[in-house]
């Protein structure tokens, strides 16, 4: 049964602008860029690195200020992804949560909470927990960024609020790629693919001389998944909790173009657990 809430749409795309990023020096978290976050007086600890932990809401069990932001930043090893759980959640009408997977909004949004009236939209399908349990909202990265607003409209008697937990566990496979040029498709490709499939390409250009190292575009010649829970992310650059290019899911019209602003980047497919169809083929150059 899925738990994927979708509009009836036989094709998604989103395609975002693409923005500087203060969060990497050269390729390297950059800590003192993360500290700015959470200027909101009360709010707690905003970037967590242990293989497991918990966060919550500000004076959690009891309410917080109204009207207040917070930000967290989950990151663990480069070869793990994260399971996050929602505990215990009790917001105003106009508060909100969501969930981005990769370091900041930039990525791509996987869920999202606009009041504990309901139980929120999984944007992106979740994906089975590696040990068979129901999971609540899992990452394709090793990155995880959670934004909170309180909302204002509280009820003094009422404590509002959420705490969570969270783990890490092995990543999915990620294949590299240095050629300049080629192919590639889903697999069993023009077959359909698989159920329950998670892979991670990353394709990164050499250099042309003189150090420099040429930009990547995508022709995608043919696209058919099932629509909202089987899709292929792109991300800029190599790391796939990156900046969201685009985002595929049902049955677009073919060829499409997807540019990177770097030599690298990174393509996520997932199919669910039902329903599959022929998938991707594209080919790549370098531009």
């Amino acid at each position: 049964m899925k738990c994927l809430v979708v509009t009836l749409a036989l094709f998604t795309a989103y395609v975002k602008a693409k923005k500087p990023s203060i969060l990497f020096e050269n390729g390297v978290l950059n800590m003192e860029a993360l500290n700015p976050e959470n200027k909101d007086l009360g709010c707690p600890q905003n970037f967590y690195t242990s293989l497991t932990g918990s966060l919550a809401s500000p004076n959690f069990p009891y309410s917080y200020p109204s009207g207040i932001r917070c930000n967290y930043r989950i990151v663990v090893a480069s070869n793990s992804r994260i399971s996050f759980n929602l505990n215990s959640l009790l917001l105003p009408n106009d508060g909100q949560i969501l969930v981005y997977d990769g370091i900041d909004a930039d990525s791509a949004l996987i869920y999202t909470l606009n009041s504990s009236l309901n139980t929120g939209t999984f944007k992106l399908a979740s994906v089975k927990s590696p040990n068979g349990g129901n999971p609540n909202i899992w990452s394709a990265s090793n990155s995880l960024y959670i934004s909170f607003y309180g909302g204002t409209m509280i009820n003094s008697s009422t404590n509002y609020g959420f705490n969570a937990t969270y783990s890490s566990y092995a990543g999915f496979i990620q294949t590299y790629i240095t050629n300049s040029t080629g192919l590639l498709s889903s697999p069993n490709y023009p077959w359909n693919y698989p159920n329950n499939y998670d892979q991670i390409y990353t394709i990164v250009t050499p250099s042309n001389g003189s150090n420099r190292f040429p930009r990547l575009q995508l022709r995608i010649t043919d696209f058919y998944t099932e629509a909202s829970y089987d899709y292929l992310r792109i991300v800029d650059g190599s790391w796939i909790g990156g900046q969201l290019i685009a985002l595929y899911t049902g049955i677009p019209t073919t060829p499409f173009v997807v540019n990177s602003s770097s030599n690298a980047i990174s393509l996520y497919f997932h199919s669910d657990e039902a329903i599959n169809y022929r998938g991707f083929s594209l080919f790549w150059l370098t531009i």
